[in-house]
């Protein structure tokens, strides 16, 4: 059961929501600016939805972020520099809360439509409209650290009723290994070492992609 209490938990402030109209570039922009604390953490880091970014945080403050696509008549494609994109937010948000100085602009050119809609009323709504279907979310792997970080397949695996969880994108080196067990990754997975691409996943989820390297 999901109660006014629990919508008023994650989102307590109230804000209007906006549409702005934004180029891809300056979606760019800001998505460098909510990774620039990674992987510590930071106030203003940007969830997103019909979007998915990677970066990489041993990268420096601004070239971080390695690829981004937007969700489009039901495919992934690359995000355009130079292309037009209707993006939803706050209010807070659009009109530069956080150091989002590129939405600020936006708002201060007439960029940014307001609805007139409370963000916590706009998801009471969204919920009452499922009635009594289970609402069930998953991990979809929409922001993922490539950073890759050394993994020894003895402390890969979890278990069956306790998945270990690794953060971010790995490396294990499963040389004289059969099989990887019991984990989910938040990022890539990248599989080292010899007859790697043998290796048995068994109930291993992994939300970037895999690759098999030398």
């Amino acid at each position: 059961n999901i109660t006014l209490a629990n919508i008023f938990e994650i989102l307590p402030f109230g804000n209007s929501l906006g549409v702005m109209d934004l180029k891809g570039s300056e979606i760019k922009s800001a998505l460098e600016l909510s990774v620039k604390d990674a992987p510590a953490a930071f106030g203003g880091f940007l969830q997103v939805s019909g979007l998915r970014f990677t970066y990489d945080h041993t990268k420096a403050t601004g070239s971080r972020v390695q690829s981004v696509e937007v969700y489009k008549d039901g495919m992934f494609e690359e995000l355009k520099d130079d292309e037009n994109y209707q993006v939803a937010t706050n209010i807070f948000t659009a009109k530069g809360g956080d150091g989002y100085t590129m939405f600020a602009k936006a708002y201060s050119e007439g960029r940014v439509s307001e609805l007139g809609f409370v963000d916590w009323e706009v998801l009471q709504d969204y919920i009452k409209v499922q009635k009594d279907q289970k609402i069930a979310p998953v991990l979809e792997g929409r922001i993922i650290d490539e950073a890759k970080t050394e993994v020894k397949a003895s402390e890969f695996n979890g278990t069956a009723e306790d998945p270990k969880t690794h953060k971010g994108s790995i490396v294990v080196d499963i040389t004289g290994v059969s099989s990887l067990e019991n984990a989910i990754i938040t990022g890539n997975l990248h599989l080292k070492g010899t007859d790697a691409d043998k290796v048995v996943l068994k109930n291993v989820t992994v939300l970037g992609n895999t690759y098999f390297i030398d």
